[in-house]
Parts: C-alpha cells; structure tokens; sequence
C-alpha cells in the first residue's frame, strides 16, 4: 500500500508539473488529424486498391504512438533527455546516410528506409535530437566562455545539411537552416557573424538552384509560371475557396478527394473545404497556444540550455505551420512539409510526439516559477 501511494503521488506531481494549456491544444490537434485522415484518406486508399479506411487505421497506430512518446519524454528530465537525444541522433544520421546508398526512390528523392515492411523517414528523428543537442553546446558559451560549441554546433549543422543535400531534401534542409540560425542567434551570437551566416545561406540556396534540377523546377514554376499554378496548387486552391467562412461540413469536401497528397502535405485546403475559414482559424489558434505558452516558459526560464531548447521547438513549429499553409496558399513553392499533429505520415507524428515530450519536460523546470507568474 506505501509503494503504491508513493507512485500515486509522483504520478499526480509530475501530472500537476505539466502544462495542460500544451497538452490541450496536443490532443486537439491529434483528434483534428484522426477526423481528417478519415476524411481525406479513403479516396485516396481506394484510389489504389486497399482498403478505404487502410490510411485511417495506420493514422490511429501513429497518433497512439505519438501520445505514448510525448508521455515517456516528459517524465525525463532535461539531462537524461540530452543523453538520449546524442544517441537517437547518431542513429537517425545513420540512417541517413544509408538511405543516400540505397535505390529506393520517392518523387525523385531518397528519404525513406524500408525496415521489417515499415516505411520510416529518418530525417524526421532527427528535428528533436538535434533541437536539444544544438541547444546544449550553444549554451556552453555561457558556462565556459569560449567558442568551442559553437564550432561544434556548426559542424554537426553542416554534416546534416549535407546529408539531405544528397538526398536531395532542400524542404527538410531549410527546416534545419531555420531552426539553428535563431537557435544560434539566442545563444548571443555577434550581429556581424549573423550577416555571414546569413550570406551563407543564400549562397546555398543558389547552389541547390543549380545543382538539383528538381528545386529549379518548383521555383521556376512558382515565380514563372504565368499566373497558371499547377494541377496540385489549382485544386488546392479550389478547395480552400469553396469552404467559405462554414464549410461544407465534416466529410463532406469534394474538391480533396481531387487534389493529391490531401491527406499529407494539402490536408489544410482539405480542412478549409470542410472546416471553412472560422474552424480552421480556430484550428490554427491551437498552434498559436503552444508557441504563446513556449515564450512564456523561455520568460522565466533561467537556464540558458533550457531557453535555446525551447526556442528552437517554437522555430520548428512556426516553420512547418508557415511551410504547409504557404504552399497549400501558393505564397511559397511546393515542398514535403507536414502539417504539425495533423497530417498523415507516421515518422512526422512520432517526431512531434517526442518533440512534444521534451517540451513538457522542459516546461516543467519552469513550474514554480509560473504559478506566480502575473
């Protein structure tokens, strides 16, 4: 009976250390994916001969996955999380460079590793573990006063560039050039190196331009294209414009079940078909609590590993939310961005599950503290 009032009660103090404003808006964005996924995916099941609700099922499995990954991340504290993080990292780069080798192909790129007939994208597992450990060695400037972590930062950032250069994934690779520049800036960088890091990326960009024949054709198409935009950005188009403010109603789009990858990279014009523009703006405003309640945490946080970590989760939401809903707009070029928590795609759940996990246990270094903030 004492064994088991001692784990009552830590279970009830780590469950009242959580942010549940986080953990709302987490299983609200879940539940949005699971109606969607059913909506968007059977179409698209049938469209290939499985079963109509073959994707829905999938879906289920992953969103389980994702919860039960957020719940294991967040009960670790953020030092046990860094000794994970190296690990998982190394092991997801791994698997990177092998994918590069292999001769399985996707859309002209190599991004998937089929294992024991599961199809995973470890590029996705790297997003957290590198958040985290980017995090760690910007931050020991403040401890040791020197600029060994930030050579470090850089030559891990460089290596991974690399690797989905040679996949090619420039969408995936923007994501990172995002990510550890702000992280680089709050690490309190000099606005001079800032600049050259800066030119350095243009300079990227335009090698990738020139080099991959694939990232010039989407721009090209994107700034080029006559006021005509493609089949895929047409129909997208179509469907966020006949949602109106109401919607059609739940399941009840017709212009999605036209329009390719509604159930992955296009599922917002299939909520905005569906949902209309007031649901969906509510849906968005979800997003915007998670990244409200991360600057709060960074507010008060007063480790500086704590601070660039949670930073660098908020950048990584912010980008695939800007990312998705630009394309589905047509303001930016088509890329393989993911809608956070919603859309299909089981390496993209679990990756925001564990990114999820670690945020709640980072946010939980700031529990006290925002009790009494006003």
């Amino acid at each position: 009976m004492k064994l088991y009032n001692r784990n009552s009660k830590n279970i009830a103090k780590w469950w009242y250390s959580l942010d549940h404003n986080i953990i709302f808006s987490f299983i609200m964005l879940l539940l949005v994916g699971l109606i969607m996924s059913k909506s968007a995916s059977t179409n698209v099941a049938e469209k290939i001969g499985l079963d109509a609700l073959y994707f829905y099922h999938k879906h289920i499995l992953f969103v389980i996955l994702a919860i039960l990954a957020a719940l294991f991340f967040s009960l670790l504290k953020p030092n046990v999380i860094l000794r994970f993080s190296l690990l998982l990292l190394l092991l997801s780069l791994m698997l990177v460079v092998i994918i590069i080798f292999t001769e399985d192909h996707t859309k002209g790129a190599k991004r998937w590793l089929r294992i024991a007939g599961l199809t995973i994208q470890p590029s996705e597992f790297i997003k957290p573990f590198f958040i985290v450990i980017n995090a760690w060695f910007l931050s020991r400037k403040f401890i040791r006063d020197d600029i060994n972590g930030y050579i470090i930062s850089t030559i891990l950032f460089l290596t991974i560039i690399f690797c989905l250069a040679m996949q090619p994934d420039i969408g995936m690779s923007l994501n990172f050039i995002a990510v550890w520049s702000i992280q680089v800036f709050m690490s309190g960088i000099s606005y001079f190196i800032i600049i050259i890091l800066l030119g350095l990326a243009l300079i990227g960009v335009i090698l990738a331009y020139f080099s991959f024949g694939h990232v010039k054709y989407r721009i090209d198409s994107f700034l080029f294209s006559d006021g005509a935009p493609s089949y895929q950005i047409s129909k997208s188009l179509k469907a966020i414009d006949s949602g109106g403010f109401f919607g059609k109603g739940i399941f009840e789009g017709e212009v999605k079940n036209v329009l390719p990858d509604s159930h992955t990279d296009f599922i917002f014009a299939a909520m905005m078909e569906e949902f209309g523009l007031i649901v969906t703006f509510i849906i968005l405003s979800l997003y915007f609590l998670i990244i409200f309640r991360i600057f709060i945490h960074t507010k008060l946080a007063k480790d500086n590993f704590i601070i660039i970590l949670l930073v660098g989760i908020a950048v990584q939401i912010a980008f695939q939310i800007f990312v998705n809903v630009g394309v589905n707009m047509n303001i930016l070029p088509t890329k393989g961005t993911t809608l956070p928590f919603i859309s299909y795609g089981g390496s993209s759940l679990l990756a925001m599950g564990i990114l999820t996990g670690i945020l709640l246990s980072a946010c939980r270094e700031q529990f006290g503290r925002l009790k009494n903030y006003k």
